[in-house]
């Protein structure tokens, strides 16, 4: 009977540590588990961060050239120094330019002004009107115009009679006008160029 039991003790001891080992390796192989699939979680959830940053990435960059593309663009489009001369130099070469178009047209001009986004001087044309053609070329012309642009405000087509003869005038109102560049001292588009104010 000593026998018996004493091997039923045995056995049973050495059931017990199979089973206390059995449950430390299905615990370490279920927290294993969990472990495993935290890991592959955190593991897929950084791979799409990750491709959402380099789609990211590449929006910016597209956006970037775009914008040096649309940069550049507007640069070509600028006079040289626009950032740097006065609007009124600019404005006043090219009011030289007109007089020198216009041949025998009277340019009458009025004071620059100096508005909150632009500087602008007022400037009538008036010329006999003696070809239909050119005419319609230099208002073409004043119209295309870019910096500083010809902003029309209102063309007028008169005729008179002097001695029998019918003679033809037109008048042409506007104004030239030059954006403020962003570098500039607002206060200093009223001075005239090369001088102080």
């Amino acid at each position: 009977m000593t026998t018996h039991s004493s091997e039923a003790r045995k056995t049973l001891r050495k059931l017990s540590y199979y089973y206390i080992l059995s449950g430390v390796l299905f615990a370490l192989i279920v927290s294993g588990g969990i472990i495993a699939k935290k890991y592959a979680k955190s593991l897929y959830e950084t791979s799409d961060k990750l491709q959402e940053f380099n789609i990211q990435y590449i929006k910016i960059i597209n956006a970037t050239v775009d914008s040096e593309r649309a940069s550049q663009t507007i640069k070509a489009l600028l006079p040289p120094g626009f950032d740097t001369r006065l609007p009124a130099e600019f404005i006043l070469i090219l009011l030289d330019d007109l007089k020198s178009r216009m041949g025998d047209a009277n340019i009458t001009i009025t004071k620059i002004e100096d508005r909150k986004d632009e500087v602008q001087l007022p400037v009538t044309i008036k010329s006999p009107l003696k070809d239909y053609t050119a005419f319609v070329n230099q208002v073409g012309y004043l119209q295309s115009l870019r910096f500083p642009f010809f902003a029309i405000s209102s063309v007028k087509i008169s005729k008179t009679i002097d001695k029998g003869t019918v003679q033809a005038t037109f008048e042409i109102t506007g104004a030239l006008k030059y954006p403020k560049a962003g570098l500039q001292d607002p206060g200093a588009a009223g001075k005239k160029p090369g001088g102080s104010s």
